[in-house]
């Protein structure tokens, strides 16, 4: 049975096994973020799995991507979403995964409508190496960061602080938010972010996600006591997209054209990485 918590140096070689395959349709709720892996793939595999891996597309280019376990399902993470954006993959792609051993797998791309292997899209990432630069722009935070946030929006101040340390740009206006069951209409934004970053935000926002669905949400500005909010529209973004009590997100502001100070929209990441089955 494959295992998971070896580093890629220490996996062991598979010499004459048989390559293990598997698909996966694409659906954005449940792809974008995050890919479970099959439990019968994992159980097939005669090695270890690592905690990161090498995707290998049919141009040959290259994503670096980490497995993350969460009770006994297994998921890439952090560098996923460099691959759905690369190949702006939509509701119907089928992609097929074939795992050679040795961390590396190739992965075919196959469009809903023609029924062929899509060509590649390429994408501009500037000077951003898709393979190497994935740790310091991924924001799906891992499971041991997970795990030293609070449980309170409240206590926002200390969590921003552990989000703005825990990567390589602190610079980036972000906050980590929490579902709260007594406060489901509305979430604190910290104030010592927004004072930081020289937040000023407008009343009327829009959240919005990786696959560019919106939600219209009101902030609340008392700015003599330095006290903020998200009120209008938090609760249907969290019951739009399953978020219940405990569930966290981070939020992240999206300044205006020329790094303006203005903002009016909210870039949001779920990061929770469990699944509807």
């Amino acid at each position: 049975m494959g295992k998971y918590g070896k580093d890629i140096a220490s996996s062991s070689s598979v010499i004459g096994q048989k390559n293990q395959h598997f698909f996966q349709v694409f659906t954005p709720d449940k792809c974008s973020y995050h890919l479970k892996l099959p439990a019968a793939f994992i159980n097939k595999l005669d090695e270890d799995l690592p905690k990161k891996v090498t995707l290998r597309d049919s141009t040959g280019k290259l994503w670096s991507v980490k497995v993350v376990k969460s009770g006994n399902d297994y998921f890439f993470q952090n560098g996923w979403r460099y691959f759905v954006n690369h190949y702006t993959l939509q509701y119907g792609n089928f992609l097929m995964f074939n795992y050679h051993g040795n961390s590396r797998f190739h992965v075919s791309v196959f469009d809903y409508s023609t029924q062929c292997e899509r060509e590649d899209t390429t994408i501009d990432y500037g000077n951003e190496n898709p393979l190497l630069g994935e740790d310091a722009c991924e924001l799906e935070v891992p499971e041991s960061l997970r795990q030293s946030l609070g449980d309170s929006s409240e206590n926002s101040s200390e969590n921003y602080e552990v989000i703005a340390n825990s990567y390589d740009d602190p610079e980036k206006p972000r906050f980590t938010a929490t579902v709260n069951e007594k406060s489901p209409f509305a979430v604190h934004i910290p104030k010592q972010l927004v004072i930081d970053h020289a937040l000023e935000l407008k009343t009327d926002m829009t959240i919005r996600v990786q696959s560019g669905k919106k939600w219209p949400v009101e902030v609340y500005c008392e700015e003599s006591a330095k006290r903020y909010m998200i009120r209008r529209g938090w609760h249907d973004f969290n019951t739009d997209n399953n978020m219940k009590h405990g569930d966290k997100c981070i939020l992240e502001f999206k300044k205006g054209r020329g790094g303006r100070r203005t903002s009016d929209v909210i870039h949001a990441y779920p990061l929770n990485v469990k699944l509807e089955r």
